[in-house]
């Protein structure tokens, strides 16, 4: 996905369940991507309406064909009650090859 600088809404039904994200990403330079994400579903974890996943990470594009980069992310259990605490924070590294 190749989003310019801004923000990205978008709102999901995902068998008949609700499904929200906020995406907001700039590029420093014409190599360099930071992003910042909070959503309701992450590509790696199931759908949880009360349970927000906030992501924040970056990438560089090394040439055409190679994009390296990190990203950290946090979930909270139960955050729009008293009773929140982070469940998890996970650390991904990554590279994508273009073809």
């Amino acid at each position: 996905e190749q989003l310019e600088d801004g923000a990205l809404f978008e709102i999901y039904d995902i068998n008949n369940n609700l499904a929200v994200s906020l995406k907001t990403q700039v590029f420093p330079t014409e190599r360099i991507k930071v992003f910042l994400e909070f959503a309701s579903y992450s590509y790696y974890r199931y759908m949880l309406w009360f349970a927000p996943i906030f992501r924040f990470g970056a990438s560089y594009k090394v040439n055409s064909l190679l994009n390296m980069g990190a990203e950290i992310e946090f979930q909270y259990i139960d955050m729009f009650t008293l009773s929140a605490n982070c469940n998890s924070i996970d650390f991904r590294g990554f590279m994508r090859f273009n073809f």
